[in-house]
């Protein structure tokens, strides 16, 4: 269970999020650049370990800097470090550079980001709901409407729909 803190001081588990993505970063660069006899084997598989790491790290990295010009970078960054660490294998004994796993971390770094993306989107809409703002909207759309205690006016149907269209698009924006 997440401590109450997380979801209440957002500048605090962005922090978080940020020193993950960078110790994250700093494994990741570690376990390519040793001597396979000193890195850890899973049966997974080598594409799926790239994947895997590079989108648990972006991921970390999206949930932390939480802007587009922030994602793009972080992207960008783990794209261009993929194939920088692609290259240094040429110099590591007992490792070679292949494509197929520049393109597996490449994918996975995007991948991670697109899966923050949601995440903070559907966290920014379980706010807005929790806050009692969807609430407010309903109620206004209501009252403006003619509704009295839930009972509908009579005459004020297409004003009463103009008004939920417009609801429905903000829920839309928000999401």
């Amino acid at each position: 269970m997440l401590p109450s803190w997380f979801l209440t001081k957002p500048e605090l588990s962005r922090r978080l999020w940020i020193i993950t993505g960078y110790v994250g970063s700093l494994m990741i660069i570690v376990l390519s650049l040793v001597p396979p006899k000193f890195r850890p084997h899973t049966d997974v598989g080598g594409q799926y370990e790239h994947a895997i790491a590079y989108a648990l790290v972006s991921t970390a990295f999206g949930m932390g800097y939480r802007t587009i010009r922030g994602s793009l970078f972080a992207g960008l960054a783990l794209t261009a470090g993929a194939a920088a660490i692609e290259v240094l294998q040429n110099f590591v004994p007992g490792r070679s550079p292949e494509a197929i796993g520049f393109l597996a971390s490449s994918l996975g770094a995007w991948l991670g980001l697109g899966l923050s993306i949601v995440v903070l989107g559907f966290y920014k809409w379980h706010r807005e709901v929790c806050t009692g703002r969807l609430q407010k909207v309903w109620r206004s759309i209501n009252r403006c409407a003619g509704h009295s205690a839930g009972t509908p006016a009579a005459g004020n149907y297409p004003v009463r729909e103009m008004l939920r269209r417009k609801a429905m698009n903000y829920l839309l924006r928000i999401f």
